[in-house]
This record gives C-alpha cells, structure tokens and sequence, in this order.
C-alpha cells in the first residue's frame, strides 16, 4: 500500500471522506486535501489545535539509499488548520 492509498483510507476511516468522493477526486487527478503538518506549514497554515490530528503511519525513504520504511505521522484536513 502506499502513501496516496494509506491517506485515502484513513479519510473514509475518519469520514473526512465518502469512498464516492475519494473515487472522484482520484478520476480527477487530485489528492485528498490531507497533509502533515509540515505540508500545512509550507502553505502558510498550521494545525488548529496540535492534538486534533488523525495519527496513522506513512512510508518515508531512508537518505542514500532504495529502502522505505513507516513511521509515525499526524496527518490534518484543510478544516484542522488556519492561516498563520
């Protein structure tokens, strides 16, 4: 599984999304707008309250190398944060 499906899932899990919705999105090209709070920072925006973040796993790529591994990730929607 990778990230874009993990992240899906945990939108339907969550009911940030309908599966409709996440098939429609994913025809269309987009991405659910779910990111970690890096993401969000880089946009100008950060979480409204730290805590209220769905916590789940994502796979990263380890320096130099081919291998990935999972590690812990707080992912927040667009209504989880506000402009700085």
């Amino acid at each position: 599984m990778n990230n874009l499906q993990r992240i899906c899932e945990v939108c339907i899990l969550n009911n940030i999304y309908t599966p409709e919705e996440i098939e429609s999105l994913l025809k269309a090209g987009k991405e659910p707008e779910v990111h970690t709070k890096s993401y969000w920072r880089k946009k100008g925006k950060i979480p409204i309250d730290n805590d209220s973040g769905i916590k789940t796993k994502l796979w990263t790529k380890k320096s130099n190398t081919n291998e990935y591994f999972l590690v812990n990730t707080t992912l927040y929607s667009e209504n989880m944060v506000k402009k700085i």
